[in-house]
């Protein structure tokens, strides 16, 4: 008898969500909190580096040491953004994973972008980022850049014309012809 009484009144007592513990509701709230403002940061961040993109200025400084006048066009613009909102501006500070975007380790990459004439149409496509903190060589970067040219239909039997920045190991400024633009035209 007892049975039936239990199966009958099975689904009429109280829901299982409302029988959690106090505890449990106050570790989702602060749990969903934390969500909220991860999203909040995530969003400052992204705002950061849409205007660093948008207007192409480079996001490191030459000396982003804690004691230089000009960090870096990326971490200056943030600790702009921390002295106005004082809940960025603990976020900053506190968050082990802020300590990481904010001071990266010194990682030397090359972006590859190709521009191409498809039927009387102008495009751009990235090839990707290559990592040379290793080797900085023209030799060793050259080497790299015609291996991911070759890697994408052979681009490299369609080159017309190269660019780079000012960097005297991309031209061959250095005084001789032996830059990265030099070897891979060769």
């Amino acid at each position: 008898m007892s049975a039936y009484k239990t199966w009958k009144t099975y689904g009429s007592g109280p829901r299982v969500d409302s029988r959690i513990s106090q505890a449990r509701r106050d570790e989702i709230q602060r749990h969903d909190e934390e969500v909220r403002q991860d999203r909040e940061l995530l969003k400052n961040l992204t705002q950061a580096v849409l205007y660093l993109s948008r207007q192409e200025f480079a996001f490191r400084g030459h000396d982003e040491s804690n004691d230089s006048l000009n960090r870096g066009n990326y971490r200056e613009l943030l600790e702009r953004f921390a002295r106005m909102d004082s809940v960025f501006e603990r976020q900053l500070h506190v968050y082990p994973l802020m300590r990481r975007l904010m001071y990266p380790p010194a990682k030397e990459q090359l972006s590859m972008i190709v521009r191409l004439d498809k039927m009387g149409d102008i495009i751009e496509r990235q090839l990707g980022f290559v990592d040379f903190s290793s080797e900085r060589t023209a030799t060793a970067l050259s080497t790299v850049i015609k291996g991911k040219l070759i890697q994408h239909e052979n681009i490299m039997d369609k080159l017309i014309g190269q660019t780079y920045d000012g960097a005297s190991v991309m031209s061959g400024h250095d005084g001789h012809l032996n830059g990265v633009q030099a070897q891979i035209q060769r």
